[in-house]
């Protein structure tokens, strides 16, 4: 018979006690109204008559609502309740020889638990028959355990006898879960209540020499799925890396592409111990991730460079930048800003430079760039010094004079804050300082007092010739 078929007879069984017991404990107190004898056992006859028959073609589950439909009708009838107790335990023995022990221990686990619930409508002459029937319930529990240890043995038994290539994933994987089923079983067995004694020391040996052959067959299956996974991880790896060759530079697929064969080749090296090859595997991608990012570097870092070298102010610079030079007036300033800007602009640009080659030719052009700065800003300086000179030596020449006694105090006065007010000292070279010094010093110390305190403010007040105007 089926296991489904068994499964189906022992819930039926199960469904229909429990419905019989909550029956009764539903009408506690309801008494069947009881047919003339003649009739009582007339119906009795037939029903085991039925239940004969029914189960003599192997139909249990209908056998079963016909003998406790006739407990139900006639409680107490004895002869009802053996045929249905040896109907069930015969159905329990036949289950058990076709291996489905679990199922025939909850059978009789469910008729015991029935007939107990029959010792308040049997005759008080049946009353100690009921010791014999939960004997018999005892003994076939007892005798199926024993018989379901020894099943369990000789399964552990056999699986260590056909041990199958660990090589053979197929066979392994199926080997290796029956291994663990019997050991799963083996654990659930209580030895402590089985009958023959020896089982208590060949279970738990079996249970160690099982759980050997699991770890060795688990530790092969760990090993073939790292395996599987590695391969995977390294072709999903290298799929990435070509992709991200094809894709545009500077795109954002260029980046999702390469940061997804990064996290895959991280994954990959982490597994690698576990794997033969894994770390030349991983190894070998790494290296090509690597070359592809120099790569695709360099393809970026030129589309950049072409942006840099397209730029208009660079092509109206050009000249200036090599030559350094500060051509007519106010041009020292304009160059000083253009330059500035594209400085700015290019080190916008270059920020994404990864190729060593145009970093490098980045840098050349801000250094040329920065010289061209610094030069202006020198030349602008010069130039400053030659104005402040020409201030200072017209200021010397024209009020010279008035230093000595009887000098025009506020001419002198009105003339230092005209020439000498009007210098911003900041951009004085040291020289050119001196000579101011020492002719605002000359000059100042000749000044009444009144005067110097209203000069210092006043030259500390005044507009300066600007630096931008050179």
């Amino acid at each position: 018979m089926k296991k489904e078929t068994i499964l189906h007879i022992s819930v039926a069984v199960g469904c229909i006690i429990i419905g019989f017991l909550i029956g009764k404990s539903q009408n506690p107190t309801t008494q069947q109204t009881k047919p003339d004898a003649p009739y009582q056992q007339e119906a009795i006859n037939n029903i085991l008559s039925k239940t004969k028959q029914l189960l003599k073609d192997g139909n249990l589950a209908e056998a079963e609502l016909y003998f406790v439909n006739g407990i139900h009708q006639y409680p107490g009838n004895w002869a009802l309740l053996t045929q249905y107790f040896k109907s069930i335990v015969a159905h329990a023995q036949k289950i058990q020889a076709e291996g489905d022990y679990e199922s025939a221990l909850n059978l009789l686990n469910d008729l015991e638990t029935f007939v107990r619930a029959q010792v308040l409508d049997v005759s008080t002459k049946n009353i100690e028959d009921f010791p014999r029937l939960f004997q018999e319930i005892e003994q076939q529990k007892q005798a199926m355990q024993d018989a379901r240890a020894g099943a369990l043995l000789q399964e552990a038994q056999r699986l260590q006898e056909t041990v199958p290539s660990v090589e053979d994933a197929e066979k392994a994987d199926a080997y290796l879960e029956s291994l663990r089923n019997v050991v799963f079983s083996l654990n659930a067995v209580e030895v402590e209540l089985l009958k023959n004694a020896e089982f208590r020391t060949t279970i738990p040996q079996a249970i160690s020499q099982i759980e050997q052959l699991i770890e060795k067959f688990e530790r092969h299956a760990s090993a073939r799925e790292n395996a599987s996974n590695a391969t995977l991880l390294a072709a999903r790896a290298d799929e990435f890396i070509e992709k991200a060759k094809q894709a545009p530079p500077q795109s954002d697929m260029t980046l999702y592409y390469l940061t997804s064969a990064e996290s895959l080749i991280s994954q990959l090296v982490l597994l690698s111990p576990e794997v033969n090859n894994g770390e030349s595997l991983a190894s070998g991608l790494i290296a090509k991730l690597e070359a592809t990012k120099q790569q695709i570097g360099e393809k970026e870092s030129a589309a950049i460079w072409e942006k840099i070298e397209r730029f208009e102010d660079w092509e109206k610079l050009e000249p200036l930048v090599k030559k350094g030079d500060a051509p007519k007036e106010n041009s020292n300033e304009n160059a000083l800003k253009k330059l500035v800007d594209l400085r700015e602009s290019i080190l916008t640009q270059s920020a994404n430079l990864s190729s060593p080659k145009h970093i490098k030719l980045t840098r050349d052009l801000i250094e040329q760039i920065d010289y061209s700065l610094a030069d202006i800003r020198e030349k602008q300086l010069k130039a400053y010094d030659v104005w402040a000179i020409s201030q200072i030596r017209v200021f010397y020449n024209d009020y010279k004079e008035a230093l000595g006694v009887g000098g025009d105090k506020k001419a002198m006065y009105n003339a230092m804050a005209l020439y000498l007010g009007s210098i911003d000292t900041r951009f004085l070279s040291m020289p050119v300082q001196t000579a101011y010094s020492e002719v605002f010093s000359k000059f100042y110390a000749a000044l009444d007092d009144n005067q110097k305190i209203k000069l210092s403010s006043e030259i500390i007040m005044k507009r300066k010739e600007a630096l931008s105007n050179f």
